[in-house]
């Protein structure tokens, strides 16, 4: 052993430490590593920097900016709604809807482009089901690493097998689907194991929640609670009266917020509404008053929201507060001739002057003055308008501004499948088609090119361009080499099926530092010439290597697992627990399919 690979292997052993210890943020880490390596004189200064451009960073930056141009558009909305209706409100139905969906896209799309195209996706329907993007996001990419052993064109590994495999003349190339057996099984058995166990292993993080918090605007308005949805059944007095005829029937601490007429939802809805059967009610009040409401006009109060779920979600709509300024022209007019739902799609709640905060009446008899704050629920679209008003001051701030593009939905769409067709094509390079898409979505106006900056994970990047130099290390000092030659001169005298197994094991932890690129490249030559020797099938044993190239859970080390790091709040602890036992599983399925059908 020479002193660079003893050097080299120290700074291994010490990254892996800093990973399990979270001592220094991962990217942190990762810049260390870079810049060691780099004074050590271990690489040049090409080969530390090489991560930057290398391929995997340009893919990752375009599929960003792709997913983020779908999103703004409104494709990932009905992307959503279609796993809505697939997963319904269940947990582990929205799990598996979610993981099988990523594992069939990213069996063509590759694992980072398909769990970057549904990241959105996540985003939104966490919102709207209230469901932690932590407990939809690890079995996304999981699933989605899965799904590159799919087919021969998911994963790096495959593709580069295929090729070497040809130039070697070791037999006829692989197929397009001749990885489907054990991919498929692999798939489904990481949705079971997702879906019905590891669910409850999976951690809960708080999410950014956007506008008031119902909590705050409750203690200080002195209305909120929780949204509510009730049916006006066929015998409630309330059929043929306006709206505004029950506003003042009802206690003060009760809003209605949205109104559903069997063909449209209103939100906020006129005062001059027509109730009538079976129309349905958004409220937003405590649970104790809307029972009484629901009581007193025989009302029928809906388990969950459904037809309102949508409008609801703190993705479109919430409570925010508005100040009159001393430059208001609205300051000496009376509130009830603001008419703000008529004319801004905004619904006053309530009115705080000072400390006291005033509902119903007599907030519509109070006379504005400079200082007052309106509490107001609205969509965010039309609170953002809002703030371009001068007579108004909008003070709430953390909610989405943006507003989606529809009109470029279908722009979008042709180009992400414009972008799925020329990944499929081997004439073109992934990085190549992936930037190509994301150009597409700038120069077409379905992203702005200061939004395709923002929607950039810059600490995904500077980890992965961090550790790829690693990775360069080891194979150029010969470190990675005799780390695996000198476990395979174990092998002499066992079984092809032991040796397949530990083939496996040895690839899987090659994998978790470096490269699965690297990996393959590797170790196929070694395993090539083990079968040789040993009388086993060459195909076979290279196989394992690519498909258990792609057996990365049990570190954030992966580019999926990367990505889905910060997003998901996840810890390394996180990956551990769960990685461990998916990483059994793949073994164990893996190895035997591959086995009985290569």
């Amino acid at each position: 052993m020479t002193l660079s690979m003893i050097f080299v292997l120290t700074v291994l052993v010490c990254t892996i430490i800093l990973f399990i210890t979270e001592w220094l943020r991962t990217d942190v880490t990762a810049l260390l590593v870079l810049t060691i390596l780099g004074l050590s004189g271990i690489l040049s200064p090409q080969q530390a920097f090489a991560g930057f451009s290398s391929s995997a960073i340009i893919s990752i930056i375009a599929v960003m900016i792709i997913g983020a141009g779908i999103d703004r558009v409104g494709l990932s909305n009905y992307l959503a709604q279609l796993i809505l209706k697939l997963g319904g409100r269940s947990e582990s139905r929205l799990i598996a809807a979610h993981a099988f969906s990523a594992g069939l896209l990213a069996s063509f799309l590759r694992n980072v482009g398909a769990v970057a195209l549904l990241m959105p996706v996540i985003s939104r329907i966490s919102m709207r089901t209230q469901t932690s993007k932590s407990r939809l996001l690890m079995p996304v990419a999981f699933c989605a690493i899965i799904g590159g052993t799919v087919t021969m064109v998911g994963s790096g590994p495959l593709i580069i097998l295929n090729e070497f495999m040809a130039s070697a003349g070791h037999g006829e190339q692989y197929h397009l689907f001749s990885v489907a057996p054990v991919g498929l099984t692999l798939l489904i058995a990481a949705v079971l194991f997702f879906a019905l166990f590891a669910r409850h292993w999976l951690p809960v993080t708080k999410e950014k929640r956007f506008g008031v918090r119902k909590t705050y605007f409750r203690n200080t308005y002195g209305i909120g609670g929780q949204f509510f949805e009730l049916t006006i059944t066929p015998n409630s007095p309330l059929i043929g009266m306006s709206l505004k005829e029950l506003e003042t029937k009802i206690h003060n601490n009760i809003a209605i917020i949205g109104l559903y007429n069997e063909k449209e939802i209103t939100s906020p809805p006129l005062r001059k509404s027509i109730l009538k059967a079976h129309f349905k009610l958004a409220c937003l009040a405590d649970e104790k008053r809307i029972s009484d409401f629901a009581k007193e006009f025989n009302l029928a109060i809906e388990p969950r929201l459904k037809k309102f779920a949508e409008v609801l979600s703190p993705a479109r709509t919430g409570l925010s507060e508005v100040v009159i300024p001393p430059s208001s022209d609205l300051i000496g007019q009376q509130v009830k001739k603001l008419k703000m739902r008529r004319t801004h799609g905004l619904q006053l709640l309530a009115v705080l002057r000072g400390k006291t905060s005033r509902l119903g009446d007599e907030m519509k008899a109070m006379t504005l003055r400079a200082g007052d704050t309106l509490g107001v629920f609205s969509p965010w679209q039309d609170l953002s308008r809002l703030e371009k008003n001068e007579s108004y001051l909008v003070i709430t701030s953390d909610y989405p501004k943006e507003h989606q593009h529809l009109e470029k939905r279908w722009y979008a769409l042709a180009i992400a499948l414009f972008t799925l067709v020329l990944v499929i094509l081997p004439a073109v390079p992934e990085p190549l088609s992936l930037m190509t898409g994301a150009v597409l979505m700038i120069v077409t106006g379905c992203i702005p090119i200061e939004s395709a900056y923002q929607s950039i994970s810059w600490r995904t990047v500077f980890l992965l361009a961090g550790l790829i130099p690693l990775g360069t290390a080891l194979q150029i000092t010969g470190t990675a080499q005799w780390l695996t030659q000198g476990i395979i001169d174990l092998l002499h005298g066992w079984s092809t099926l032991e040796i397949a197994f530990l083939i496996g094991i040895i690839t899987t932890f090659a994998t978790l530092v470096m490269t699965n690129v690297g990996a393959t490249l590797l170790l196929v030559p070694i395993v090539i010439h083990l079968a040789t020797e040993t009388g086993a099938d060459p195909r076979l044993f290279a196989l394992i290597v690519a498909v258990c190239a792609s057996n990365s859970f049990l570190l954030p080390s992966h580019q999926v697992n990367t990505l889905i790091t910060g997003p998901g709040g996840y810890r390394i602890s996180d990956f551990i627990k769960i990685g461990s036992v998916m990483t059994v599983i793949f073994l164990i399925i893996a190895i035997p399919v591959l086995y009985w059908t290569t």
